[in-house]
């Protein structure tokens, strides 16, 4: 996972195999609202953008499927 745009304000995701669940990437953006990639399970890949300013971070979040 990780982050593009001039400022780090989008959010990228891709997967090789996620077990027994699914990923996605958050963008935690300085300015609401956050964004988010769509749940990719094995050897997907999903990008999602942008934010209204910079992003502060980008975290890998999980669930079970």
């Amino acid at each position: 996972m990780g982050s593009y745009g001039e400022n780090s304000d989008g959010v990228w995701i891709s997967c090789g195999d996620v077990v027994g669940g699914q990923a996605r990437g958050r963008a935690d953006c300085k300015g609401a609202p956050d964004i988010y990639t769509a749940w990719v399970g094995g050897w997907k890949y999903s990008q999602s953008g942008f934010c209204w300013f910079s992003m502060r971070q980008a975290i890998l979040e999980t669930k079970a499927s």
